[in-house]
């Protein structure tokens, strides 16, 4: 509106660069900050944007008959295949929306602009089957979420298939009984004034902004629900999770001040304070890894083990699914340019990604579930070839600290049933036989792998006094962490294996 006066063709500009700008920023949020691309405006600006130009060119578009019948031909096949690699190929470790979104996006406009009568999928998607759950579509998207939502919450295991293609089943009769008794009224005129209508969205935006921010400030009326719900021992079991693990990790790496030092990267300023330490103690100990390496980090600064300590590792990123934000390359780069300066690097990541449920797919709860699992040997052995190239590009010595046990159960359902008081025994029987495992295939690796368990055996019993070990399913809680470290202390062998003593 406030553009208007500038015509249609700056107005045309505008959105163009706002389109731009908008890609961008979510490419960028998608890997620094994925919930808040995934549910902000700035951020899926773009894909509306896009939908508002292929309006435009239908708009002005002539219809010159026949003769470009091919064009739309071809034209809407690709907006389907487009479509289908979204589909097939796409998984959660897929970015979104970042530039991987423009594959879907594109392919939708394709079919729009091109899936004229008389083409091949004007005609496929022109089946009365088709055109009904177009119709519910958008009924059965509103609905499918609070379900699928609900079921997750409520359930201490991720749903098998079976649930999901059942919740699916009962979102297409909501969706149809929505559409039938709510949106199709509405869009006859006759039916509601445009008064009652602006009248009734106000109320019911109004009502739905109040409870939203008493939920939000509440906690999701928490206080409440702990009161009235939960037994004096029940509310006492919820502090003591609540205690050890309501914090963000990323806020609560250990930095001394000095030379015990943790980064996302090896940037210049990591490495200007790496040097400076270097002049007063030599050379460092360096942890690389995943968020798991986060923890393992805080250990061994936890303990104190050495007085120049660093470590340079984030959350999804392994040497696997190197992504382009991720931390190796350059970290290798670094380690070469910087060798001198290194006592060891120890390398330790999840090994979830390196477990598959029977479907393929890698940290899936349903191998956690007792389904059947088996070990990702392609991750493995991208893993070992990374450590081996780092190892021969820097001639250090570079150490594989295997993974620990994961719960594998959210922390909060120990409140309500003592199960949870103990780690999953799938996940101890897996990860138990993934030790076994990577120690049989790197036995003539030129990189040791040191099983986790000599540096700590993780006890089944999650509750130590005051401490639940666990911040979720599988990284270890701040005291969890901080027991560990009282153990490491004594760990005379440990500290020498990993200090190259």
């Amino acid at each position: 509106m406030l553009t208007w006066f500038l015509g249609k063709r700056w107005i045309l500009v505008i959105l163009i660069v706002g389109a731009l700008v908008s890609l961008g920023v979510a490419h960028w949020a998608a890997y620094t900050k994925p919930v808040a691309a995934f549910y902000l405006l700035p951020t899926r600006g773009w894909e509306l944007l896009i939908g508002a130009f292929a309006a435009f060119y239908l708009y002005k578009r002539e219809d010159k008959g026949e003769q470009k019948n091919i064009f739309y031909e071809i034209g809407s096949l690709v907006g389907l295949l487009l479509i289908a690699v979204s589909v097939f190929m796409f998984d959660k470790q897929t970015p979104f929306p970042s530039l991987y979104a423009l594959v879907p996006t594109l392919g939708s406009v394709q079919i729009i602009l091109c899936a004229k009568q008389g083409t091949f999928i004007n005609a496929l998607l022109s089946q009365k089957i088709l055109v009904g759950i177009g119709l519910i579509s958008y009924s059965a998207y509103l609905w499918h979420q609070p379900i699928f939502a609900f079921v997750k919450y409520k359930s201490a295991v991720e749903p098998s298939a079976l649930i999901m293609f059942m919740l699916c089943a009962v979102t297409f009769p909501l969706a149809y009984a929505s559409w039938r008794y709510v949106e199709k009224p509405f869009r006859h005129k006759g039916n509601f004034s445009r008064k009652q209508i602006f009248s009734f969205s106000a109320l019911f935006i109004v009502f739905f902004m109040v409870i939203a921010v008493w939920g939000h400030k509440t906690h999701g009326f928490k206080q409440t629900i702990i009161e009235h719900r939960l037994s004096v021992e029940q509310q006492d079991t919820y502090e003591v999770v609540r205690k050890s693990i309501d914090y963000d990790l990323y806020e609560r790496m250990v930095d001394n001040g000095a030379c015990h030092f943790w980064a996302r990267a090896a940037d210049e300023g990591f490495e200007a304070r790496f040097v400076e330490c270097s002049k007063k103690h030599g050379k460092a100990l360096v942890v690389l890894g995943d968020s798991h390496a986060m923890n393992v980090y805080n250990i061994f600064t936890k303990a104190d083990i050495y007085p120049f300590i660093v470590s340079v590792s984030q959350g999804n990123c392994r040497p696997h699914d190197n992504y382009k934000f991720c931390h190796y390359d350059s970290f290798s780069e670094f380690a070469e340019a910087n060798q001198k300066h290194i006592k060891s690097i120890i390398y330790h990541q999840s090994g979830g990604y390196l477990v598959k449920d029977i479907h393929g797919l890698v940290d899936a709860q349903n191998a956690f579930q007792g389904k059947g699992y088996g070990f990702v040997e392609a991750n493995i052995d991208a893993i070992r070839d990374y450590l081996k190239a780092l190892r021969d590009q820097t001639k250090l010595d570079v150490l594989w600290l295997g993974p620990f046990v994961e719960y594998r159960y959210r922390p909060y359902d120990v409140v309500y049933d003592a199960k949870y008081m103990y780690i999953n025994s799938h996940s101890i029987e897996i990860f138990s036989n993934l030790s076994g495992a990577l120690t049989e295939m790197t036995s003539d690796d030129a990189v040791p792998f040191i099983d986790f368990e000599r540096l700590y055996e993780v006890p089944k019993a999650v509750m130590q006094g005051e401490c639940f070990t666990y911040k979720d399913y599988d990284h270890f809680s701040l005291c969890g962490e901080g027991l560990i470290a009282e153990e490491l202390k004594g760990n005379k062998a440990f500290i020498k294996t990993i200090l190259a003593d």
